[in-house]
């Protein structure tokens, strides 16, 4: 009784978060964005919390326990993307500032136009709502093992429903000021539940760092990665360096340098994170070398937690888990909101503020609703979060990086680079069934770049765009509203 105790304080300090913060929001560029005004700790921890979710604890923590260290390839190909836009991040904050930009999609949409930026809103609402189906999917499979751990049993649909209704109403409340907030004590409560307090006790339980290293099997500690782990991670290059979640929190910044603080501080929070969840998934296969039948690898740190230790400590490092999955949900779940109303509605209707507010707050719902529907389908978290960053990558990341540093990209060789991407994608994964094991993401990825640059220059005479100007390391931020009266 006490862990459902301790699981129902922390669901409900979340939705008080969002009740105490609502009166904040009054205009969508609030909702949105946080008014442009969040310091640099927010950013750092929101920035980290996004980040770790279910596909970072769960399905990483399987990848380990499967694949031993060679996993981690792809978390410092990660790292390495969020570092180098934490470098770019001010130049972001400042485009946003003067040129009233929120978001990648609307972004492309100023610079290659408005079907481009059509276009590329819906390919990152379904990139995004996938995202939301996996971390959906890796709250379900927590929650049951929680329960059935004190003699309750659950099942994985009415949990993903119960967590989608607390994520869906503070979202709902407060917007980005009630994520922001959110992600930085839920931040704070998956590193030390999840990087500090699990990995001592799972290390002990296996008979220290020395045993446990013995007693992995044969490979385990080799960084010999094979097809899957390449595909990964060129698939987490293109998408953290071009991520909508993450530009957002750039746009949200109240300044260029916290943008950069922020990114980069949020590098250092996951880096640590993710060094602890490969030393889980080590442990647990030292401790458990053969999962239970029927299991899949993500769940099999939560097993054993719920099996050895006591169910005080189990149902405090499961509000951990859940802390890291419901962070991720709600940024995505807003992001994905704000590119439905900006870059797809409003590009053929005019709505005032407040008509805009109360459909996103609407839609919020809606979309909540949607990916629970698919994570009810599909409940393998890795499969979901790679189909769903795989697509983005192998379509969107080309015009959105060109669209902020290459004057010669033009609006033909970003629709080229996005179509193309998207066909290559579906032929190489679905019509050639994923030829040596290599994901699509990867041939995809390296066409939509091709195409990009190759129709580019052939258009970029003929057909130019307009350029982002004032936004280098010199240039003073200027808002948007401040060109117009001439401040």
């Amino acid at each position: 009784m006490l862990t459902i105790v301790i699981l129902a304080i922390y669901l409900i300090g979340m939705l008080a978060i969002g009740l105490y913060l609502k009166n904040r929001v009054d205009s969508s560029e609030d909702y949105y964005v946080a008014g442009r005004g969040l310091p640099w700790y927010l950013i750092v921890m929101t920035m980290a919390a996004t980040y770790i979710g279910a596909g970072a604890t769960l399905a990483d923590t399987g990848l380990a326990y499967d694949q031993g260290v060679s996993m981690f390839i792809a978390t410092i190909v990660t790292m390495a993307a969020m570092f180098l836009f934490g470098l770019i991040s001010p130049r972001v904050n400042k485009i946003g500032f003067k040129y009233d930009i929120i978001s990648v999609s609307g972004l492309v949409s100023w610079r290659f136009g408005k079907w481009a930026g059509f276009f590329s809103a819906i390919i990152v609402v379904w990139a995004l709502t996938g995202t939301l189906a996996g971390q959906v999917s890796g709250s379900a499979t927590v929650i049951p093992l929680i329960f059935s751990n004190v003699g309750v049993n659950m099942s994985y649909e009415v949990a993903a429903i119960a967590m989608t209704l607390v994520m869906v109403a503070y979202t709902c409340l407060a917007g980005m000021y009630g994520v922001a907030w959110t992600d930085f004590i839920q931040c704070i409560i998956l590193v030390l539940g999840m990087a500090v307090v699990l990995p001592a006790l799972m290390i002990n339980e296996a008979g220290g760092w020395s045993n446990m290293l013995a007693a992995l099997p044969e490979g385990h500690l080799e960084w010999t990665p094979g097809p899957y782990v390449i595909s990964l991670a060129f698939t987490y290059l293109l998408y953290f360096f071009a991520g909508p979640p993450y530009w957002q929190r750039a746009f949200s910044s109240n300044s260029p340098k916290t943008s950069r603080i922020g990114a980069i501080g949020g590098v250092a929070v996951i880096l640590f994170y993710s060094v602890m969840i490969l030393i889980l998934g080590l442990a647990a296969k030292a401790i458990m070398p053969v999962k239970p039948e029927g299991m899949e690898s993500q769940g099999v740190v939560v097993v054993i937690m719920c099996d050895l230790f006591h169910p005080v400590i189990a149902a405090i490092i499961c509000c951990a888990i859940l802390a890291a999955i419901m962070s991720t949900m709600s940024g995505y779940l807003l992001t994905a909101v704000q590119a439905i109303v900006t870059d797809i509605i409003k590009v053929f209707k005019k709505i005032d503020d407040k008509s805009e507010l109360k459909l996103a707050k609407w839609l919020v719902v809606a979309v909540g609703i949607i990916c629970l529907l698919v994570a009810l389908f599909i409940q393998a978290i890795l499969d979901i979060l790679l189909m769903a960053w795989g697509f983005y990558s192998a379509s969107m990341a080309a015009s959105v990086v060109a669209a902020v540093f290459w004057r010669k990209a033009t609006a033909a060789g970003s629709l080229a680079s996005i179509f193309g991407g998207i066909i290559v994608y579906f032929f190489w994964n679905y019509g050639l069934g994923s030829p040596g094991g290599f994901d699509a993401s990867i041939v995809a990825g390296l066409s939509s770049i091709a195409l990009m640059i190759i129709v580019s220059l052939a258009t970029c005479k003929s057909h130019p765009t307009r350029m982002f100007e004032g936004v280098g390391k010199n240039d003073p931020v200027v808002k948007k509203t401040e060109q117009a009266t001439g401040a």
